[in-house]
């Protein structure tokens, strides 16, 4: 019942972000925007099949194709849309930090792989962990300048966010697959739901509105 109302819930506001953020795209005739859009509907997408069926049936299946494929591309977005920010000289800027990050994302990726679909999980995570070194190189680049960038760094640190907690909502369904609302899986749910708005703010202040 908890997890239904928490997955409604992430709908909504990824359904609603979604809307905002088409109309700010098609109003400005931005690119940036328009990535994000397509982020917010293909995830959303993949939150209304999910949602749907666990109204019906009451229960998480162990692979999902039609959300996961959502799930995938909303990622891919997700990538595209960090991609869209490097520049060059951020390209050229490399520290052991990002690769310690990817290290540990790919050992839970790899611990994953026990619980899922391989083709998925590769793919879902492999995309998590390109968006999750972009924002971190990016971020420590911005950080080594002596003119602070606050608008782009909070936009690295929302994708980050989303990342960070996209694993630990995997993480948190493996350990913990039933409970109530001490379940961790609902907080990390509910975190996701909250960076999805700290998303959509951070990106108009970089969409160059």
């Amino acid at each position: 019942m908890y997890e239904i109302i928490s997955n409604m819930l992430q709908l909504i506001v990824g359904a609603g972000c979604a809307i905002y953020s088409g109309l700010l795209a098609a109003r400005h005739d931005n690119q940036r925007l328009f990535i994000l859009t397509c982020f917010y509907f293909t995830l959303a997408l993949g939150s209304l099949y999910w949602a749907f069926y666990l109204a019906v049936n009451n229960y998480s299946p162990k692979i999902f194709y039609v959300s996961d494929l959502s799930w995938i591309a909303s990622c891919l977005f997700l990538v595209m849309l960090c991609s869209s920010v490097v520049t060059p000289e951020e390209r050229r800027y490399h520290t052991i930090v990002e690769w310690i990050l990817m290290a540990v994302l790919a050992g839970l990726t790899a611990y994953m792989l026990l619980w899922g679909d391989y083709l998925a999980t590769i793919t879902w995570h492999g995309l998590l962990m390109v968006s999750g070194y972009l924002s971190t190189r990016g971020l420590l680049y911005l950080r080594s300048q002596k003119e602070r960038v606050p608008a782009k760094e909070k936009f690295y640190l929302a994708i980050l966010a989303f990342v960070l907690i996209e694993f630990g909502l995997f993480l948190s369904s493996c350990f913990f697959p039933t409970g109530d609302l001490l379940r961790p899986y609902l907080w990390f749910d509910q975190a996701l739901t909250a960076s999805l708005l700290f998303l959509l703010t951070t990106t108009k202040k970089v969409a160059d509105l």
